[in-house]
């Protein structure tokens, strides 16, 4: 392959090494992202192009033109659909990408280029696909829509212009510029206005390349995509206002326009202090005066304070100041953001509320604890006194009998006395005993050990020992929860034998314990000196309080001239 270097195959030279200079430091610089691979896709059949054309201009041989020129036309096709993507990809246009839009946009490059590289059979494309062939209806077909796929690139981005700040708006105008140029001189080349003996578009990419270096380095837009960060911001919830560092309205999004209806539509260039006397103007009282000279400052920090607005409808705001500082700490922007707090606001006055409530309900409950302390001791009180009364009762009225006999018989019979004594000693020492146990309210020593029955038989035991008979009777079969109610029906018995003895000075008493399938019958009778009116003692009163424990009940009388009778009925669940 022979090579002949001319002054025209410079500059197609100089546009490829500076679209390979291009590709390379943004490979390894530029974050990657769609709108990267789609950039370096572009420069790469710029560099294609250019490169190619510049080999058919040296090459010597014509099968080797031949084979460059189809190289070149393959960036031909492609270039304009490339361009094409890109410019969606900035603007962010979702609608393009859908497959039936994107996919025929695709594929008539891909047919375009397949007729060129087939043109020796067809001839559609030019008589001769070299320069000296004559033009055919396919070669106007792929200039058409190269120049619409351009056309619909820049519609694209001036779609999108008037709603770009002012650094997106440059951005777009030299992307256009850029694109303008190689369309222009390919358009004199295709129509031979100015007549060259080479092409001037791949050229004419030098000067492109030059002003997207331009964009690349001061604008930035491949770096963080524009388009992307104020979507994001307008999409917002939050909302913003954004100042520069003189204190001027620069940028707002939309949510501060439908939030913050100040009196007049927010416009750039408005003084912070004129947006700040707007809002208080709407609102339930002042901002913050050291809130407002913080962000005035020259070396403001992130300061937040809250205000409720009462336009369009009453609303509190978290209004929050953020500097905006560049890589070497200084001020190059101020935001400030307003954060709907209404709900919260209400949840934590209703949580006061219920605070307030519940801290009410606290101080009732501590009285009713209390009340409950003070009810558990009387009712402590009471049971004590009951047992005390009970087990006392019933040790003293069996004491006082046997040591009446003692008294009576320590002349004439020594012996009985002395039996006496001893078993006044004994029934001393158990009542003791009884006392300690209702002292720790614990159940009578008899029923921990014994059934009721066997307990009742010891305790009448007891009582015969001071001379009274008992006979006791018991019918039915205990139930299985006797032991809910022997307490009850041992300290009922015990009482009404120390009153029998105590008070009716009674011989005989009578005791029947019958066990029914619901009930529980308790019946005492003695032959006692009776009364004619029963005063209800704490005896009695006693009997009343336990029963009442199980739902029990209990009816007592005499006939006035002698004996006493008792009867308790206790149901059973």
């Amino acid at each position: 392959m022979r090579f002949l270097l001319t002054t025209s195959c410079i500059l197609p030279i100089i546009s490829a090494v500076l679209s390979f200079i291009m590709v390379m430091y943004f490979i390894f610089k530029a974050k990657k992202s769609g709108l990267f691979i789609c950039y370096i896709f572009c420069q790469v059949l710029v560099f294609v192009w250019s490169l190619g054309y510049a080999f058919e201009l040296m090459v010597q041989e014509y099968p080797n033109k031949i084979f460059f020129m189809k190289v070149n036309y393959f960036s031909i096709c492609f270039l304009s659909f490339g361009w094409m993507v890109f410019c969606n990809l900035f603007v962010e246009n979702k609608r393009f990408f859908n497959k039936k839009i994107v996919i025929p946009a695709a594929t008539i490059p891909i047919i375009n280029y397949l007729v060129v590289l087939t043109n020796d059979y067809h001839k559609i494309f030019k008589s001769r696909i070299d320069d000296s062939g004559g033009r055919e209806i396919y070669f106007w077909i792929i200039v058409f829509v190269t120049y619409v796929y351009i056309f619909l690139g820049i519609l694209a981005l001036t779609r999108k212009y008037s709603q770009q700040t002012r650094n997106v708006k440059v951005q777009i105008i030299v992307l256009i510029l850029a694109v303008l140029i190689p369309i222009i001189s390919n358009f004199l080349s295709v129509t031979h206005i100015v007549n060259l003996d080479y092409d001037l578009t791949p050229v004419s990419f030098s000067l492109t390349m030059l002003l997207i270096a331009i964009a690349t380095f001061k604008y930035r837009f491949l770096d963080v995509v524009p388009i992307a960060r104020r979507n994001i911001v307008e999409k917002m919830n939050d909302a913003v206002v954004v100042f520069n560092i003189n204190n001027k309205v620069i940028d707002w999004n939309l949510a501060f326009l439908s939030n913050i209806h100040i009196d007049e539509a927010i416009k750039k260039d408005v003084d912070i202090a004129l947006v700040f006397e707007k809002i208080e103007a709407i609102s339930s009282g002042k901002i913050r005066s050291e809130f407002v000279e913080e962000i005035k400052g020259l070396k403001p920090s992130i300061v937040s304070t809250e205000i409720t607005l009462l336009k369009p409808s009453r609303k509190t705001y978290h209004m929050k100041f953020h500097p905006v500082l560049d890589k070497h700490g200084e001020v190059i922007a101020k935001t400030l953001t307003f954060t709907d707090i209404t709900i919260y606001k209400s949840m934590m006055d209703e949580l006061n509320e219920k605070n307030i409530e519940l801290n009410a309900m606290n101080d009732e409950l501590a009285k009713y604890a209390s009340t409950v302390e003070e009810l558990a001791i009387a009712k402590e009180r009471n049971r004590f006194a009951h047992d005390v009364h009970d087990t006392l009762g019933h040790t003293m009225t069996l004491l006082i009998s046997i040591l009446e006999v003692a008294n009576i018989t320590y002349r004439s019979d020594v012996d009985t006395t002395g039996d006496k004594l001893k078993e006044a000693l004994k029934i001393s020492k158990e009542g003791l005993k009884e006392l300690r146990r209702s002292i720790n309210g614990l159940r009578p020593e008899m029923l921990n050990s014994n059934s009721i029955i066997t307990s009742l038989k010891n305790m009448f035991s007891d009582f015969r020992l001071s001379g009274v008979e008992i006979d006791f009777t018991s019918e039915g079969i205990e139930p299985n929860d006797i032991s809910r109610y022997s307490d009850i029906l041992y300290r009922v018995c015990q009482e009404a034998l120390t009153n029998s003895v105590k008070h009716g000075k009674s011989k005989n008493v009578n005791i029947i314990l019958r066990f029914d399938t619901d009930m529980i019958k308790l019946f005492i009778l003695d032959d006692g000196i009776g009364c004619g009116k029963i005063t209800k003692g704490f005896g009695l009163t006693g009997m009343e309080e336990r029963l009442k424990t199980v739902n029990g009940k209990i009816m007592y009388g005499s006939d006035g001239e002698s004996g006493f009778n008792l009867r308790v009925e206790i149901p059973l669940n």
